[in-house]
C-alpha cells in the first residue's frame, strides 16, 4: 500500500497482509426478481462461525457493554475479537475471572458478533492481549466494584469489609453473603449506569487465574468435531454457491458462452464483470457447474513472475520507501567501522488461513445476518452496509 494513500473515514489502518481496495459493485437486478426473492427471506452459501444467540438488550452502561451478569448467574464477555487458534477465547475469559474471583468455567465468552459485541478492531498483530485484554480487566474490576456497593448498600454497611469470591460477595464478620445473581436481578443494579469510583484491578501478586496454564475453553469441542466451523453452518431453505476461478491470478475474462454448458439445470448464474457464480440447491449442483464451465471460459492471463524472477519483482513494483532511502541511516553506514551488505531470499510465504473460505447470508425483513470467518468482522459490516 502505498504511503500517501488516505484510509476511509473511520477505518484502521490494516495489517501488512490484509488487502485494503474500495469495493465496487455491480450487481444489476431487475426489480420484479428482487421482489421476488426477498418476499420469503433469502439465503446464499457462497463457498459462516457459529450461530450467534438471539439479540440482547442495549447495553445499560460500559461495564455492561462488556460484561454481561445474568439474573441466572452466568457471566458473559463481549469482545469483538475473534478465535483464531491463538487461545483468545481463553485469555479473555481468565482476564474477566480474576477481577471477579470467579473460576474461569464460571465465565463464557462471547466474540465477533457485530450485533452484540464492542468493536475491538482487527484481531491482528499480537494486538489482544495488550488491547482487549487490559479492557476485559477494567470492565470485570468495575463489575466487582458495582456488586460490592449494592451489597453494602443491601445490608447498609460501608463496602471496604466485604469480599468476593466464587461469585458471592460476603461481609466477613456476620458471614452474610449475596451471589452475583441476587444482585444482578436487583432494581438498583439495572439502574446502575455509571462506572463505579475506587476500582482497582488486582495486583499480580493477588492473581489465582492469570499467569496460570489453561485448555482451551472449547478443546473438548474442537477435538470431538462438535465446534462449527463457518461451511458447517445450516438455515432453513439455504442454497448454495460457487465461484468460477479464474485460470490466474490478474486474469480477465474475454467470454464465457454456457450455452453448450451441461450440468446447469437448476442453476443461477450470477455474472459481474470478471465474476462469475453459480446458485444451486446444493454444494454438489452448485460445484457442477462451475467444473463445466471452466470449458467454456476464456480468460487473457498476464505473464506470470517465477520464483526465481519473484524478488527483482518485488523490488521493480514496490511502493513507499525502498533501500537507502533514509539519511539517518546512510549516514551511520557511511561512519560504521565495518560494513557488511549481502541479500538473502527466501521462498514466498503467503499469511492466509488454511480454513475453506465461506460465507452464509440471510436475509429476513430488512435485516441481513452473515456468517464468516474474518479478522475484522466490523469492517466486513462497513462493507456491506456499503454494498447494500
Amino acid at each position: 500500500m502505498s504511503a500517501s494513500r488516505q484510509l476511509p473515514v473511520g477505518a484502521q489502518e490494516p495489517e501488512r497482509y490484509e488487502l485494503l481496495e474500495p469495493p465496487a459493485y455491480h450487481f444489476p437486478v431487475e426489480r420484479r426478481v428482487f421482489l421476488q426473492t426477498v418476499a420469503g427471506g433469502f439465503l446464499l452459501l457462497a463457498v459462516g462461525c457459529q450461530d450467534a444467540a438471539g439479540q440482547r438488550p442495549a447495553p445499560q452502561s460500559a461495564i455492561d457493554a462488556r460484561i454481561r451478569f445474568g439474573v441466572d448467574g452466568s457471566i458473559t464477555v463481549y469482545n469483538g475479537k475473534v478465535e483464531e487458534g491463538q487461545g483468545a477465547r481463553t485469555e479473555l475469559a481468565m482476564a474477566a475471572a480474576e477481577e471477579l474471583c470467579v473460576p474461569i468455567n464460571a465465565i463464557s465468552v462471547q466474540m465477533a458478533d457485530t450485533a452484540l459485541t464492542p468493536d475491538d478492531g482487527i484481531t491482528a498483530g499480537s494486538r489482544t492481549t495488550p488491547s482487549t485484554v487490559p479492557a476485559v480487566r477494567e470492565a470485570a474490576a468495575a463489575g466487582r466494584m458495582l456488586l460490592l456497593q449494592l451489597a453494602g448498600s443491601r445490608w447498609k454497611i460501608d463496602v471496604s469489609p466485604l469480599s468476593v469470591h466464587d461469585g458471592k460477595v460476603t461481609e466477613p464478620r456476620s458471614r452474610q453473603s449475596v451471589s452475583y445473581a441476587d444482585l444482578a436481578r436487583a432494581t438498583d443494579f439495572l439502574r446502575a449506569q455509571a462506572k463505579p469510583s475506587g476500582v482497582t484491578l488486582m495486583a499480580p501478586a493477588q492473581w489465582k487465574t492469570l499467569g496460570n496454564s489453561f485448555g482451551r475453553m472449547n478443546g473438548k469441542d474442537i477435538v470431538t468435531g462438535a465446534h462449527a466451523f463457518p461451511s458447517d453452518v445450516q438455515r432453513p431453505g439455504m442454497h448454495y454457491g460457487a465461484i468460477l476461478r479464474p485460470s490466474a491470478y490478474g486474469a480477465k475474462l474475454q467470454s464465457l458462452d454456457l450455452s453448450g454448458a451441461p450440468n446447469l439445470e437448476g442453476i443461477t448464474v450470477v455474472r459481474d464483470k470478471d465474476f462469475v457464480g453459480f446458485v444451486g440447491p446444493n454444494a454438489f449442483a452448485a460445484r457442477q457447474a462451475t467444473d463445466a464451465a471452466e470449458e467454456y471460459a476464456k480468460w487473457e492471463a498476464p505473464a506470470a513472475v517465477s520464483q526465481a524472477q519473484l524478488w527483482e519483482h518485488f523490488r521493480k513494483t514496490a511502493e513507499g520507501k525502498g533501500p537507502g532511502s533514509d539519511a539517518n541511516v546512510n549516514q551511520a553506514i557511511e561512519g560504521a567501522a565495518q560494513k557488511l551488505s549481502a541479500t538473502f531470499e527466501i521462498p514466498y510465504i503467503q499469511h492466509a488461513p488454511m480454513e475453506p473460505r465461506s460465507a452464509v447470508a440471510e436475509w429476513n425483513a430488512n435485516q441481513l445476518t452473515v456468517w464468516t470467518g474474518v479478522s475484522n468482522p466490523f469492517r466486513v459490516q462497513q462493507d456491506l452496509a456499503q454494498a447494500f
